[in-house]
């Protein structure tokens, strides 16, 4: 699919002119050339379908046909993930979004290992960007500040949010019903586990437990594990399976 991230798009833009990265992927990558077709997306769900007039090396003119405002999905897929090393937590944002994520929460619990990411929060947002972009998703997930598992309790409407934590040896999974919540806030801890107290805290708390596997995962992998998991119960529930 020949889809664009297009920040500058409006609802009142008649021409786009697209510079930088976008530019060289259209002309260089992509290899498109004028009369081409091509979708602008603009992070919030502003869609538009355009037809390229001209392109240089530097920037590209698309003339837009059409624009259309896509409603924000019914739920909110919250990741809340303790962040692993390297380049890790780029597979994992890359596959979170293409799977529905709407917001990444980086959780500092007390095993973590990686506490801080603010000076890479640029590249993961364009790792979100050029998964939307691959997958057809037309909202950007947004990437919060680090929070602690007791911040993350605190940080959204309970009556409006279903918390859901991944872990290898629940006590007793329930069924999670992924339609009777507005949010619902997935959770996943380091491979060192959480803490006995960060424990008690999501006990307190009624959060969910849910097992995605009788190995201990890796965090990438335990997050994707999860979304998937959840997307296939909501599609159940939806009588599409």
């Amino acid at each position: 699919m020949n889809n664009f991230y297009a920040p500058s798009l409006s609802g009142n833009s008649e021409v786009v002119e697209l510079t930088g990265d976008e530019a060289r992927h259209i002309g260089g990558s992509r290899r498109l050339k004028p009369t081409n077709k091509v979708t602008l997306f603009n992070g919030c769900g502003l869609v538009g379908k355009g037809t390229i007039e001209s392109l240089s090396a530097k920037s590209i003119r698309i003339k837009i046909d059409k624009i259309d405002q896509l409603q924000e999905p019914e739920r909110r897929l919250v990741l809340a993930s303790a962040v692993p090393k390297g380049d890790r937590l780029n597979t994992l944002l890359d596959m979170a979004t293409q799977l529905g994520m709407s917001d990444f929460i980086p959780l500092k619990c007390q095993y973590s290992v990686v506490t801080d990411i603010s000076n890479k929060i640029d590249r993961l947002k364009r790792v979100c960007v050029s998964a939307c972009k691959q997958s057809g998703r037309y909202y950007v997930p947004t990437i919060h500040p680090v929070l602690t598992p007791v911040d993350l309790m605190g940080y959204f409407d309970i009556n409006q949010t279903r918390f859901i934590l991944a872990q290898p040896y629940p006590k007793s999974e329930q069924l999670v019903n992924s339609n009777d919540a507005q949010i619902q806030v997935l959770i996943v801890g380091p491979e060192g586990g959480f803490s006995k107290q960060e424990l008690q805290l999501f006990d307190r708390s009624s959060v969910y437990e849910m097992q995605l596997s009788d190995a201990i995962l890796r965090i990438e992998t335990a997050c994707v594990s999860l979304l998937a998991k959840i997307n296939h119960r909501q599609i159940n529930q939806n009588g599409l399976l």
